[in-house]
């Protein structure tokens, strides 16, 4: 076998991916982070929304403010 030959050893380790730096993972908490935020943001406004443009009564649809306070 030639130098091209790698040992299992050399195998292994060529296969797995060096760690990520920490940046790259505070990078990845902050963009989960802020995505959830966007998609509650976004979910109270077609829920406000929803409920203004089908002039839905206050006696069956409540705000989520209301549903919080219940």
């Amino acid at each position: 076998m030639g130098s091209a030959a790698m040992s299992m050893v050399e195998r292994s380790s060529a296969l797995t991916p060096a760690p990520a730096p920490e940046h790259r993972v505070r990078h990845g908490l902050v963009r989960g982070a802020l995505t959830l935020v966007g998609l509650l943001a976004l979910l109270y406004l077609l829920w406000i929304g929803f409920l203004a443009y089908f002039e839905v009564n206050s006696f069956f649809g409540k705000s989520p403010s209301q549903v919080w306070e219940w």
